[in-house]
């Protein structure tokens, strides 16, 4: 799944369709994310199904597990994007991807759909 996003990415930012449809069988991987983040998710916290004083500690753990990382990751994109000449995105655009809210818009890392929907749900 590493390579696809990667091969994504790299065509976006520097043109290499090839490179991305040499890849294309890991976006196969988006269901096993789901599945896999599902039952873990199940398994860590299911002790605090019904019980909604739980709720805080379950969200600022798993802020604190995604956020650093997805910040990285923006960042390493938004720096490829500047690089490859597509100049800086605007400041809402940064600001919105990086608080992962939903929008009716690709957020900047491409991939962090998914984790906009999981702050949904």
């Amino acid at each position: 799944m590493v390579i696809y996003h990667s091969a994504r990415h790299l065509d976006h930012v520097y043109g290499l369709p090839g490179l991305a449809r040499a890849t294309q069988a890991g976006h196969a991987g988006v269901d096993l994310f789901f599945a896999i983040s599902g039952f873990i998710i199940l398994f860590v916290h299911g002790g605090d199904i019904g019980r909604p004083g739980r709720f805080a500690r379950y969200a600022g753990r798993r802020l604190t597990r995604i956020l650093p990382a997805y910040w990285v990751a923006l960042a390493v994109t938004i720096g490829l994007g500047v690089a490859g000449s597509h100049g800086f995105p605007a400041v809402f655009e940064v600001v919105w991807s990086a608080l992962l809210l939903p929008s009716d818009h690709t957020p900047l890392l491409g991939i962090a759909w998914t984790l906009q929907h999981e702050i949904v749900f």
